[in-house]
Parts: C-alpha cells; structure tokens; sequence
C-alpha cells in the first residue's frame, strides 16, 4: 500500500480500489465489501500495479445523489492530486447508480486526468476508445434505472402498507412488537401491544398520576417525576429494548430522554403516527383522515386516548422553573387552566420556593435568574408575606363579589372551573371525549400552520389546498369548544362561599382560627387559589426591609383574577 503524498510518475500504474455497499449489512443483491476488497486488490496485484488504498463507502446509496460518500471524495480529490491512474471497481455499479449526466461528468473528469476505470467483471474502460465510453454509459444507465424502478416498486409498495396501517420501520417501537398479515390480499407488517413493554408504559403513566401532586421536600428525589420513573426502573432491573435485544444495544440504560420519547409516541393511544424532524426537534405526526379525524390501528391502545392527551399535556408542563411541587409552599409549581405558571417573577420567569437560608431565616419564593430586565441581582419575597397576601386579597373579592357587579366576569370563571372538580361522572366522561377530540384538532390545525409555512412558495393550488384544510380544521375546533361551553353552562354547581369565608370564631377573619383556610390541607389551599388566580407578578423590592416599618406586600405584587384579563398592579414596584 502507498502512503502519504506519493503521485504518479513514470509509466507505473497507481491503483484505487473503490468499495460500496448500500447496506451496513450484506444482502444476496449487492457482494461483500470483504469480497469486493479481495477481487479489487487481486486483479491490481496480479496486474503487478501498485496498490494505493482502499477508498470505501459502507452503507451509502449510489442512487441518492444526497447520499454523503466520503470515500468516493477522497477518491476524486487523490486523482485531481495525481496520486492515482487507475479506479477498480468490482461492478460499474459500484461507481455509482446515479442519473448518466451526472456519472458521465465525473467520468469525463477522471478521463481528462488520464485516469482509467476497470471493473473486475465487466473489463477496462479507456478514454481513447469510443466503444469503451459507450459501453461505461450503458453499464451505468442500467444501473441507474435498475435502482430508480427498485424505488419506484419500493415506494409503491410502502404506500399500499401505509394505507393499510402497515409498519414500515425495522425494530417495532418500544411496546410494541411487529407481525405479519394479510390486508386486502397484501403482505404487510402490522403493529401490536407487547405484553411485558405495554406493562411499563402502563406503570409509568398510574405512577405520574398517583404522585404528580405530591409535595416533596427539597433534595429529595420526587417519585412522579421522569428521573424519578428512571431511578425507580434502575432499582426493578426493568430491562431496555436494547438490554433485551442485545447486540450493540445491551448495555443500553434508561434516561429521561428516552422515556419522555416513549410517552411522547401517539401510537400507544392508537393513533397512526410517523416521526418527523431530527434531534431536539424530533416529534411524531398523527396521521389524518380527509376530514382532519386521527386515523387508528385496530389494536386496543395501551393507553386510551383521553389518558395520553392528559400525560401530553404534564410533559407539556416540564421543564426549568415548571417542575414538580416541593417543600410546603402554596404557589410554588402551580399553572392555571392554560398551563401556564400562576408565581411569575417580573422578569417573566417562574419563581419558586427556596429554602437555602441565606439572609432570611425564613422559607422563600425566588427567582432563579439574576441581573436580567425587570431586577438587578435577586429577585425574592418571604413566602408567609405573599401567601397571606393573595389568600386575604381573594377572600376580599369573594366576600363581595355577589354584589358587585363588575366581578360577573370573575365568579362565572371560578364557578367554572369549581364545576369541573363536582361534575357528575357521565358529564366528566362527555368532557374527556370533548377535550381529547379537542386536543385532536388543535394539534391537526398546528399541524397545517406549519405546512402552510412550507408551502408559501408553491403554486396557488397547493397553498389553496393547504388553507382549506386549515380553514375545516379551525371549525372544527371551533365547534368543540361551543359543545364545551354548552356543557360548563349546565348543572353549574354554586360555589360555597359562605363555607370559605366563615369562621367558627364569628371574628369576621376568614383565616383566623376556627376558619375553612386554618383547617384546610395545603392541596385543598392550593386548589383553592387556581379557582380564583390566573397570574401573580412579584417585583424587587425598592428598598430593603426592616424591623419598624410593617411588610406591605401590595407594595411588590399584582394579581390577575380569574376571567378578567386584568391585573391588580402593585403601588410601588423597582
């Protein structure tokens, strides 16, 4: 083998074998890359030439003209250096499959540096021969048209699976297993629940519903969160697919990522799905029927639908500063009925609770970023203050609301959202259905805004076909959220105000002793504030506190209320 940057000289022959298979593992359609070494050095060693390298392609496509070949670059480049006359190739076909433009460029190349092309089965290609140049040209237009009819009946076959619900991918996704049958006198791999994976999917899914509420105190790892699910598998010895397989997989441990990718997968709820974009941006695609409906396997759903849209959306709800409940605090991790956070920080950002010490003796709400718009260095308020705070200022509105006019708007949303934690079993069922064909829809109509971004510079009819599926989409959606109004508005159960706001004390003091907050559980409290709160905003304090002058916490803090819009502003904020 000659090395380094040695160039053709004298009347020596520089030999370049070029290696190619399509597939990482060998078929019966294409040799080995090991006997297509053997056959390429034999005829260069027995031609007496000096063999240059190995120059080899293993799993690249010679169809795919974005197929990325390295080492048929690397070829290229060390002929245009003169550090090779001669290409062997085991096949023309390994040359390349793509169209004859394309291939006859390249070879018109190689020729113009004097470059022979030999293939060990199919003889010498020169330059100065015509019949030579016709018979390469021919040798790689079958090729090409052998691979593009492969494609052609590959695609065509692969769209008759897809119609028919068909598994197009090679290992079945995790909890599922693959088999084959017969749809509509067609061979096709089908999809079904894997007993023993459907159990953990299952597992995962009863585990972040019994404890995603829980209050853990800080340190400790909380066991509905998705480390906490990967922690718990590690101990059980749950095994991976990878670990189950084997192969160069079985090491394979769980990480967060890859439950969050399993939980994610719409397949488990029934739904046909594809994949679609790549590393952080990678998600699934329900696939759609013509009017915008999910089309469905035939298998029973590891978890029903309705479960998944709700396990969708607590993912939805991960992420810094959107975390788990911890400690015993009463706003820290709470999200109002659009899922956004309720203790906001007026940079924007989530606070939540701290219980490092510090300065204050006390437990904490804080911001986890310094020296941003809206405060210099941190942004923190006592909890006792601000719960106090918020508690007394919705009792204050709740205790006068019923005459007051201009809170309609407030008792209607609270009254609202209190229904919905009374409402009778048959309408709780009618209202999953509604909001999971809800979820449905509001997922098909981001689906077709973002093919309406793509098609902007295509012709009118495709964006026309675009913007009517976008426009049956928005009615539907539409339609769904009248039915979901239509159902919030009967059999509204009141709200018992009178219970919150007495007290057995008969003080007047809805928080005093004896009273419904000074009994209540810490969920009920919490619970409690989402009926009536949709946003607090905490701002720095302007001045640092001190024992003589009395906490005005209404100094710091706006609240927006409940159906509103609007938000009480705080009277003095830095």
């Amino acid at each position: 083998m000659i090395t380094g940057g040695t160039t053709v000289n004298g009347t020596g022959v520089f030999c370049a074998c070029y290696i190619r298979q399509s597939r990482k593992k060998a078929n019966k359609s294409e040799a080995s890359p090991e006997d297509q070494r053997d056959k390429t050095k034999g005829y260069s060693d027995n031609e007496g030439h000096h063999f240059v390298d190995f120059y080899e392609d293993i799993g690249k496509s010679g169809y795919d003209p974005d197929a990325e070949r390295k080492g048929f670059d690397r070829m290229m480049n060390d002929a245009r250096a003169g550090r090779i006359n001669m290409i062997v190739v085991h096949y023309a076909s390994r040359f390349s499959r793509q169209n004859v433009n394309i291939v006859l460029m390249q070879v018109l190349e190689l020729f113009q540096l004097g470059v022979r092309i030999v293939s060990v089965n199919e003889g010498e290609f020169t330059s100065n021969n015509v019949m030579d140049l016709m018979n390469i040209i021919m040798r790689f237009e079958a090729g090409h048209n052998e691979s593009r009819n492969k494609s052609i009946a590959v695609r065509g076959t692969f769209e008759k699976a897809r119609e028919r619900g068909g598994w197009l991918g090679g290992l079945a996704p995790f909890g599922f297993e693959a088999y084959k049958a017969f749809v509509d006198g067609v061979e096709i791999q089908l999809l079904r629940p894997r007993k023993d994976e459907s159990k953990v999917i299952k597992w995962c899914w009863e585990t972040i519903k019994r404890h995603k509420d829980d209050t853990i105190k800080q340190g400790q790892r909380h066991p509905g969160s998705l480390a906490g699910l990967v922690h718990q598998m590690h101990v059980d010895k749950v095994p991976t697919r990878g670990a189950r397989v084997g192969g160069a997989w079985k090491d394979a441990l769980w990480e967060v990522t890859t439950l969050n990718r399993i939980l994610r997968d719409p397949r488990i709820a029934g739904y046909m799905a594809e994949p679609y974009g790549n590393g952080k941006k990678a998600a699934y695609r329900i696939q759609r029927n013509a009017d915008g409906t999910p089309k469905k396997y035939g298998y029973d759903p590891i978890l029903e639908p309705a479960e998944w849209w709700e396990l969708q959306a607590w993912l939805d709800s991960r992420g810094r500063g959107r975390g788990l409940t911890r400690g015993e605090s009463l706003l820290s991790a709470l999200r109002n009925p659009e899922d956004e956070p309720v203790l906001n920080c007026a940079c924007d950002k989530s606070m939540c609770a701290y219980y490092g010490g510090g300065t204050s003796p006390s437990p904490l709400y804080r911001c986890n970023f310094r020296n941003v718009p809206g405060h210099n260095g941190n942004n923190t308020m006592v909890q006792h203050h601000l719960d106090e705070y918020v508690a007394r200022r919705i009792f204050a509105r709740i205790s006068t609301a019923e005459e007051d006019g201009d809170t309609a708007g407030f008792l209607l949303e609270a009254t609202k959202r209190f229904a919905r934690t009374q409402e009778a079993p048959s309408n709780a069922r009618e209202r999953a259905q509604l909001v999971t064909e809800r979820h449905e829809a509001a997922q098909h109509l981001k689906e077709c805004e973002e093919d309406y971004k793509s098609v902007k510079d295509k012709g009118p009819a495709t964006r026309r076909a675009v913007l009517e599926e976008m426009d049956a989409a928005e009615t539907r959606l539409k339609t769904l959220d009248d039915a979901l109004k239509a159902l919030a508005a009967a059999d509204a159960p009141a709200l018992p105000i009178q219970q919150w706001i007495n007290s057995e004390e008969g003080n007047g003091d809805p928080m005093g002793e004896g009273s419904w907050w000074a009994t209540a559980t810490l969920a009920s409290k919490r619970r409690f504030v989402t009926l009536f709160v949709d946003r607090i905003v905490v701002y720095k304090s302007a001045m640092r506190g001190n024992r003589w002058v009395q906490y005005d916490a209404s100094k710091r803090v706006s609240i927006t209320f409940a159906g509103e819009g609007e938000t009480e502003e705080a009277s003095e904020a830095a």
